[in-house]
């Protein structure tokens, strides 16, 4: 999905027969001053989290993970007074579930952006299986 000067695309790794990772892929065209993007990954039979990553540098991001409303939410925002530059970035989702196949139809991502100019970008959208 694109908006403005925010695009974004979700897809789903599957990392063995009972573990997956969610990534959303990031391309920003403008310096980003505000980002919140929220992964949220619906409950399923033996789903536990297994961590958030991303790969932007410096620290620039805070990355937390929650329970709530039957679904785990992976949270990534960019921390207060820190410019997030122009570029492609993947901030990734880490769970465990029971057994090959799990259903993601439901699970989704929501990112809101504040850029340079500021321009507030919403993106969201949900995840394509890749092999």
């Amino acid at each position: 999905m694109e908006k403005g000067s925010l695009w974004s695309d979700g897809s789903i790794e599957v990392a063995g027969t009972d573990v997956s990772e969610s990534t959303v892929t990031l391309k920003a065209e403008a310096d980003l001053t505000a980002l919140d993007l929220t992964i949220r990954v619906v409950m399923t039979p033996g789903l536990g989290d297994q961590g958030a990553t991303h790969d932007v540098t410096g620290g620039a991001i805070t990355a937390t993970v929650e329970r709530r409303s039957g679904a785990l939410l992976y949270h990534f925002v960019l921390r207060e007074g820190t410019t997030l530059p122009a570029g492609t970035y993947r901030f990734t989702a880490r769970y465990g579930h029971d057994g090959a196949g799990r259903d993601a139809t439901d699970d989704t991502y929501e990112a809101f952006a504040t850029d340079a100019d500021r321009r507030r970008p919403h993106v969201y959208g949900n995840f394509d299986v890749t092999d």
